[in-house]
């Protein structure tokens, strides 16, 4: 977290010298800032993508944010909207070309963290011990049930939200998240057969993970498609 705009600016500058392929601003960032952020990031010709939090999703679309993470601050996806509302955010995304990375598994697990399938999911032994001590001991499974419920009830109106920015032309990319409750590789598998049960089509779901991936990360001339 950055006090100020030239802190911000400054980290960004340092980042960018460093040799970083695109600059993430976090959830604690508010409109100020993360308008500061996109036009220093972008400036030097960065992709710009954000987990949000103090700012919507709208704000931020407009601000020029590239991608949105995890449909952090989208918040009519995370309820039971209408499709006149799913259709306002939509447009705006459409608008101003804004991807979507939904990565939709970290929610389901974060919701599911206390059921005893994932001690006896085998893909476990992939994962470092490290690791699983990290996850057995998961602020989610020592809090109440509110926030695990609340993940869990989001996940049918997340997907109707990924269904209908799929069918209006929003640029959906594919991607998990770390280090929660996700084993990597196998996850993202995970996330492609989400998108299919939400109802996108088998094919849509591969070219999410392959020739759109390469289009989002400015790779699609070097490695081609599938």
């Amino acid at each position: 977290h950055h006090a100020n705009e030239d802190e911000l600016r400054a980290s960004i500058r340092e980042n960018i010298e460093r040799g970083v392929d695109a600059i993430k601003l976090y959830a604690g960032i508010n409109l100020p800032l993360l308008r500061a952020g996109v036009e220093e990031a972008k400036a030097a010709g960065m992709f710009v993508l954000a987990h949000l939090n103090d700012t919507s999703s709208v704000d931020a679309a407009r601000a020029g944010l590239d991608e949105i993470e995890h449909f952090s601050r989208c918040d009519v996806g995370w309820k039971e909207g209408t499709r006149e509302e799913d259709d306002f955010l939509i447009d705006i995304f459409l608008e101003h070309h804004t991807v979507m990375n939904p990565t939709l598994g970290v929610w389901d697990r974060l919701g599911r963290c206390m059921e005893h399938l994932f001690l006896y999911d085998r893909r476990r032994e992939w994962v470092h011990p490290e690791l699983l001590e990290i996850w057995d001991s998961i602020p989610y499974r020592r809090s109440e049930s509110k926030p695990r419920l609340r993940f869990q009830a989001a996940m049918p109106n997340l997907k109707r939200f990924l269904l209908h920015c799929h069918e209006k032309g929003v640029t959906i990319a594919a991607g998990t998240d770390a280090p929660f409750v996700l084993i990597p590789g196998f996850s993202f598998h995970d996330e492609l057969a989400f998108y299919v049960d939400a109802g996108l089509k088998p094919i849509d779901a591969l070219r999410a993970a392959t020739t759109t991936n390469a289009k989002v990360l400015n790779l699609y001339h070097e490695i081609g498609r599938l």
